[in-house]
């Protein structure tokens, strides 16, 4: 299912009864320590004390009396798309670790890091440090409405209400709308959002169109993602378990794995993704930014290469490439690094 229709099944919803099997939030709410985006959610059980409901983008249920379920959700009817992509199954990191099966100790370590990886990219949008975590904006609020309470003292109720807004603002002005790892199956934050009014509450809303995928296409890039990681130059041999585990036709071979950008092999012994490294090897890279995060746009390269390729297409860049080229005088050496590629372009373009 596409992020459009994923948007557009959100923003509709019928008048069944207000305990239908699936239901909408009204707007985005806390719930407890939970953040509740506007998306789908089904009703898993009314026993006319407690309502549970599993939001899309959340992993375990939420709890809520009648009359908070009755305040914070509307019906929604979902399609027939949203409806199986809801009850996906996704990877683990666990059942991933169990079918590598045993690794040399000369791996071991690197594999398991980049298992983990992989699925924290294939299922969650970018890190975001400017993300309000929900313990600090609680804590902002709660100091806000102290310093409402202490300023109505020696002021007027409206007066101290407005150094209450004033106080929150100036804490909370630096933050931005997008979720931290949040799950790609969140709320898209729609074009045109007013950040200026976002900063009145800002509670994060959702992740940028580009990070959208749904629980089905996640799966596929994780599939894609840990084929890739067994293509690394120095990889051990997939295990049977793990080819049947994700149902690949083929074991991937050690080396084939190329960064796109550059076409040089991929290498497992240069792997460096500690936490604040001041540089890592690899990105999760997308042959086109445009085309958003999907199991066919998305590869294992190179950090450096990811910079350099900034947000432009692929496309693009061989263009300004190419165009670069026919500015520029070429030494004998530089010529013969360079006639094997335009003979190689000649045959893609059908010249020869």
């Amino acid at each position: 299912m596409s992020r459009y229709k994923i948007e557009l099944a959100f923003a509709g919803y019928d008048t069944h009864p207000m305990l239908a099997a699936f239901v909408l939030p009204v707007k985005r709410f806390v719930h407890g320590k939970n953040i509740v985006a506007q998306v789908p959610a089904k009703v898993l059980l009314n026993d006319g004390s407690t309502v549970k409901v599993k939001m899309y983008d959340l992993e375990k249920a939420l709890v809520f009396t009648p009359p908070e379920f009755a305040q914070f959700f509307q019906p929604f009817t979902p399609s027939e798309e949203l409806v199986r992509d809801f009850d996906v199954v996704s990877f683990t990191e666990g059942g991933l670790r169990s079918a590598a099966g045993t690794l040399d100790e000369s791996v071991k370590g690197t594999m398991e890091e980049m298992i983990g990886k992989c699925v924290m990219d294939s299922y969650k949008s970018c890190g975001n440090a400017k993300s309000c975590p929900i313990e600090t904006y609680k804590r902002i609020v709660t100091a806000a409405a102290a310093t409402a309470a202490a300023a109505a003292a020696f002021c007027s109720a409206a007066a101290a209400t407005a150094a209450a807004a004033t106080a929150r603002a100036a804490s909370l002005e630096s933050y931005k709308p997008q979720f931290n790892r949040r799950a790609r199956n969140t709320f898209v934050i729609p074009p045109g959002f007013d950040e200026d009014a976002f900063q009145k509450d800002p509670l994060p809303i959702g992740i940028d169109a580009h990070e959208f995928a749904t629980k089905a296409e996640q799966n596929a890039i994780c599939r894609k993602l840990i084929a890739q990681l067994y293509g690394f130059a120095g990889a051990p041999p997939m295990s049977d378990a793990m080819q049947r585990l994700l149902d690949l036709p083929e074991k991937p071979v050690a080396g084939a794995h190329t960064c796109k950008y550059c076409c040089q092999p991929m290498e497992l012994s240069k792997v460096a993704q500690k936490y604040k490294a001041k540089e890592h090897y690899l990105n999760l890279c997308h042959d086109d930014p445009e085309r958003g995060t999907r199991a066919d746009n998305v590869y294992w390269g190179h950090t450096s290469c990811n910079r350099e390729q900034g947000g432009c297409s692929m496309f693009q860049r061989v263009l300004q490439g190419l165009q670069l080229a026919t500015r520029t005088t070429f030494t004998e050496e530089q010529q013969a690094t360079l006639r094997p590629l335009v003979a190689a372009l000649k045959v893609s373009l059908g010249s020869v």
